[in-house]
């Protein structure tokens, strides 16, 4: 997968450890979408959606 196309990113915060990329998107809404289930799943996570302009 290049990252050139997925450039909408899900972090999962894990403190005091460093942040963790869960996936990326094409997309913002699929990713908002994504975390809105992950939040579900795990109500006590925390996760960032952001564009990753590092590529």
């Amino acid at each position: 997968m290049s990252h050139r196309l997925y450039p909408w990113v899900v972090v999962r915060l894990l403190r005091p450890m460093p942040p963790v990329v869960f996936a990326r998107f094409e997309n913002p809404a699929d990713a908002k979408g994504y975390v809105q289930v992950l939040k579900l799943l795990m109500p006590g996570a925390q996760f960032l959606v952001f564009f990753d302009l590092d590529q």
